[in-house]
């Protein structure tokens, strides 16, 4: 049961990823993609800044490919999770700000449509993705007992 579990994690969090990294290059989703124009409404004026560098927001995108790729095909996953996990907690953190929306919806400036969106993309697009994250590099947390020794002593490659 547990390698099934594991199996469907794997698939779900590695769909989503290559899914989400490819729309970015071509713009098959109604999410942000290359092709947009800069002053399109973004929810987040981070997410702008990253996509106006040129290269960080291009990285993130390559890094989800490359996570979403390594879960799918079973190659590499360790270092993948770890590699990963900076670029999938960022995009929790921007889910999860939705006190903007919230307020705006008490003052009567958000619909409650968009108040639901919001919510809804925080537990989906950002606490589901971070939770199934996280549970994998728990599932693989053998793989980096060696490398969190408190003293190490290096040897010779091979030894």
């Amino acid at each position: 049961m547990f390698k099934g579990m594991v199996f469907s994690a794997r698939m779900l969090l590695g769909i989503f990823s290559l899914l989400s990294g490819l729309n970015w290059f071509f713009g098959f989703m109604p999410l942000p993609s290359i092709y947009m124009p800069l002053d399109t409404p973004i929810k987040h004026m981070v997410i702008i800044e990253m996509i106006r560098t040129g290269w960080m927001f291009q990285l993130a995108k390559v890094i989800e490919i490359a996570l979403g790729l390594s879960l799918i095909f079973n190659r590499g996953v360790p270092l993948m999770l770890v590699a990963a996990f900076p670029v999938m907690f960022g995009t929790f953190m921007l889910d999860a700000l939705i006190l903007d929306d919230l307020w705006g919806w008490l003052q009567g400036t958000v619909t409650t449509d968009a108040a639901l969106y919001a919510i809804g993309d925080m537990i989906i697009g950002g606490l589901c993705v971070l939770l199934l994250h996280l549970w994998l590099l728990w599932c693989y947390v053998d793989y980096y007992r060696p490398m969190l020794a408190w003293k190490a002593t290096p040897k010779e490659a091979g030894e």
